[in-house]
């Protein structure tokens, strides 16, 4: 696997093809990272300092180079360890806002629009327009509203079509992207477009490659078949809470969690408290009852209690190949030694590149968490 750096345009200038070790994760709903292990000489100290841009050929994203380490290994060698993060994390410097009136004259940004169409909005203002300031738009980069200037293929999971309303307290964009997305289970990022100076920032929902659908080719993953080996699995309900007791001053309601009936009692029951202390009937919540509100802040609580279940298995050469066969977003499916079937969605993808070759293995979570 070769790693490329990026000049300012973003556009390949140098190939490093010897090095000892590389990890590069992408992520469908959060910001990617990488960790790459390489003999510290002059030339690879001048290479890789902080703000450098790098990228793979298996991938469109972007990674930005944020912590050099200078570090001796077991044998002696000084090498570097260079880490950081998917340009995604970028919207983690902007800040998602409509103005700079005082916050007692204008405490939220009120939106309405389709969940996918709020997220590449806000973006669009505040890193294409500089709806805040000229200063934070960020070079070269697009935001498609509509399918035609998309970079991505057709998904065929559509997006949720529903307008919603919504008031953004100030937060940070990547806070603001992830909490209109995250409840519907939709994706993002920031993708590069080969060497033509262009990044574009996209929401997805990903196929269903699963054998339940007809109208493309199923994926199917399993040991019988040969193309997934060293498999893991993890389930846990540490933190898994299926019932929540919303209270504010204006009132009181209970929510319960996708899949999850008002019929779990006892130990089955597991109860989350949330404290609602900005129920305010101004702007376009207005237009909501007290309940709907409280409701809505449930189940943004319960979201991030869910059950952990998650499969991790690698693709051999041999096998399915990523950003061909499936992408991130993608259902697939996975059948286990007992022939059981479950739709899962790929969630991660990790390339290893060292002294035993190149490996690609995916993460798979189910669909529905709750």
């Amino acid at each position: 696997m070769d790693l490329y750096i990026l000049d300012d345009l973003i556009r390949r200038i140098d190939v490093v093809d010897r090095f000892e070790s590389l990890i590069w994760t992408e992520r469908y709903a959060t910001f990617g990272d990488f960790e790459l292990h390489i003999q510290s000489t002059w030339t690879n100290r001048e290479r890789f300092k902080n703000g450098k841009w790098l990228a793979i050929n298996e991938s469109q994203r972007v990674m930005m180079v944020e912590t050099v380490e200078d570090v001796e290994d077991s044998e002696g060698r000084s090498m570097l360890k260079v880490t950081g993060r998917s340009l995604e994390a970028i919207l983690d410097d902007r800040v998602a806002r409509h103005s700079f009136v005082s916050l007692t004259t204008s405490p939220r940004w009120a939106l309405l629009g389709t969940p996918g169409y709020l997220a590449r909005a806000i973006v669009k203002f505040i890193c294409v327009d500089g709806l805040l300031n000229t200063q934070d738009i960020i070079p070269y980069l697009k935001v498609p509203l509509t399918q035609e200037d998309s970079l991505l293929p057709v998904d065929t999971i559509p997006e949720p079509s529903a307008d919603i309303r919504m008031e953004l307290e100030p937060m940070s964009l990547y806070a603001a992207v992830k909490q209109i997305l995250d409840e519907y289970a939709l994706g993002f990022c920031i993708l590069r477009n080969q060497d033509k100076s262009e990044l574009y920032f996209e929401v997805y929902s990903g196929s269903d490659r699963t054998s339940a659908q007809s109208s493309i080719s199923p994926l199917i993953f399993s040991s019988e078949l040969n193309n997934l080996v060293n498999s893991k699995e993890l389930k846990s309900v540490t933190t898994y809470k299926n019932t929540a007791y919303v209270l504010s001053p204006s009132g009181s309601t209970i929510v319960y969690a996708n899949g999850d009936g008002s019929d779990r009692t006892g130990v089955d029951r597991h109860i989350l408290l949330v404290k609602v202390d900005n129920v305010r009937e101004n702007d376009n919540e207005a237009k909501l009852t007290v309940d709907q509100i409280l409701q809505r802040r449930g189940r943004e609580a319960l979201t991030e209690h869910r059950k952990i279940s998650v499969f991790d298995g690698e693709i051999p050469h041999s096998g399915y190949k990523y950003g061909v066969d499936y992408r991130l977003g993608d259902l697939v499916e996975l059948r286990k030694y007992d022939d059981a079937s479950t739709s899962m969605r790929v969630t991660e993808q990790i390339f290893v590149s060292d002294n035993q070759g190149d490996r690609s293995y995916p993460t798979l979570a189910p669909i529905d968490l709750s």
